[in-house]
C-alpha cells in the first residue's frame, strides 16, 4: 500500500514537471518578456504582448519611477498603478480597466488595502479599498487625480458610485507603495 502510494506521488510528480517543462518552453517560444518582467498572457496575434515587473517592497513613487525606466533596451516601462504626466500623479489602465488574474488587486492599484478617504463635503473614513476599479477619465470634473499640495495628491474612486460613500482617496507621494512596472514591447 505504501509503494503504492509513493509510485503515485512519484507518478504525479513527473507529470506536473513535464507540464511545468512544457510550459516554459511555450513561454520562451511565446513570451517577449524576460525576468524580472513576468508576462500577463495578453499577447495575441498582431498585437504587442504586455509585461509587468512586480516589486517585492514598496517603494515611493519617486523611485518606483526610476525603477521602472531601468530597463532593457527598446522597452519603454511605466508604472502601472501610478505614473507622471505633466507634473501630475495619473491612474493608468493598460487592460481595459481589468485586473490582471495573476496579479493581486491593492497592488495592481497602488493603494493599500484599506485606506482612508475624504468625500466631497471634507468628510474622513475608512474605506476597504479592494475590487475598486480605477479608469482613466479626460480633464473633466471627475478626472483620477486632484492637486492638493505639493506631495499629497487625492485620487478619484469611479468604482464607489452609491450615495453618501467617499469619491476620493488621499495619498501621500513620499509614503512607500506596492508599485507595479509594465512595459509594452
Amino acid at each position: 500500500m505504501l509503494d503504492q502510494s509513493i509510485n503515485m506521488a512519484s507518478f504525479r510528480f513527473k507529470s506536473f514537471m513535464f507540464l511545468l517543462t512544457l510550459f516554459g518552453m511555450y513561454a520562451r517560444i511565446d513570451s517577449t518578456c524576460t525576468a524580472p518582467w513576468v508576462s500577463l498572457g495578453l499577447g495575441v496575434a498582431g498585437t504587442s504582448e504586455k509585461c509587468v515587473r512586480i516589486f517585492q517592497a514598496r517603494q515611493t513613487y519617486g523611485n518606483a519611477m526610476t525603477t521602472c525606466q531601468q530597463s532593457q533596451s527598446g522597452f519603454q516601462p511605466k508604472l502601472a498603478s501610478i505614473s507622471s504626466q505633466d507634473e501630475d500623479l495619473m491612474l493608468h489602465t493598460y487592460i481595459d480597466t481589468e485586473y490582471p488574474q495573476n496579479i493581486p488587486k491593492f497592488i495592481w492599484m497602488g493603494l493599500e488595502p484599506e485606506i482612508e478617504v475624504v468625500d466631497n463635503q471634507g468628510v474622513t473614513s475608512t474605506v476597504d479599498a479592494r475590487g475598486t476599479k480605477f479608469e482613466w477619465t479626460d480633464n473633466s470634473d471627475y478626472e483620477p487625480v486632484k492637486r492638493t499640495g505639493q506631495k499629497a495628491v487625492a485620487l478619484f474612486l469611479p468604482g464607489i458610485n452609491q450615495p453618501g460613500l467617499p469619491k476620493y482617496v488621499l495619498v501621500d507621494a513620499s509614503i512607500e507603495l506596492p508599485f507595479v512596472c509594465m512595459h509594452i514591447p
